[in-house]
């Protein structure tokens, strides 16, 4: 589950609910580091960029998940610092449904993300949520970089040495799952490949 807002509602909600579903149901980020792990997605080369992992707050709060997103992040190329407001004690930096109702206040927030960020000499503020992708990208200060962390891996490509296995194909539609970045604006096509806006076929 890409939204970590979701993956509450699906693990914690839908069995308060009644309406447990039958499936595991992952983060994202425990999913990529998962593949990571078992060397199915390839790892950059470091770039030389320091920056610091922003703990969503429901990854941080609800599932007390940590460790997936820095992963992730050392396998993009990136050395890790830390901000002191991170892990359990994480910043919310907002919602997309708190940005269309209230953008100023969301603007603001933003803007405290980023000092905390810029304290301690960092420069890119690494995300794995699309709601804080969407909201830290309000204001993003000069010098400083926001990184998806699913499309700087996804130009990585994947490593397979078989046939995918059951977890990374979609039965119903006949077609394999592949990692996209949503706020990047990558899509899939009808064979389940991504592509770019433009539609060309990505290399994976």
């Amino acid at each position: 589950v890409l939204d970590s807002y979701d993956a509450e509602i699906m693990k914690q909600k839908y069995p308060e609910w009644g309406c447990e579903l039958q499936v595991e149901v992952s983060t994202a980020t425990a999913y990529v580091a998962k593949l990571l792990e078992e060397g199915k997605l390839e790892a950059k080369a470091a770039n030389g960029i320091t920056g610091a992992c922003h703990d969503d707050d429901r990854l941080a709060r609800t599932f007390h998940e940590f460790a997936p997103i820095r992963a992730i992040a050392k396998a993009a190329g990136y050395e890790l610092g830390e901000m002191f407001n991170r892990e359990k004690l994480a910043k919310s930096c907002g919602s997309a449904v708190a940005k269309a109702y209230m953008p100023e206040i969301i603007a603001k927030v933003a803007l405290g993300r980023w000092a905390d960020l810029r304290r301690y000499d960092l420069t890119a503020m690494l995300v794995a949520n699309p709601q804080a992708y969407l909201c830290l990208s309000q204001e993003v200060p000069e010098g400083n970089v926001l990184v998806d962390l699913y499309g700087a891996l996804l130009a990585g490509g994947w490593k397979l040495d078989g046939p995918p296995g059951p977890e990374t194909y979609d039965d119903r539609q006949q077609r394999f799952l592949w990692p996209v970045s949503v706020s990047k604006g990558f899509a899939l096509d009808a064979q389940g490949l991504p592509v770019d806006p433009a539609g060309r076929q990505m290399e994976v």
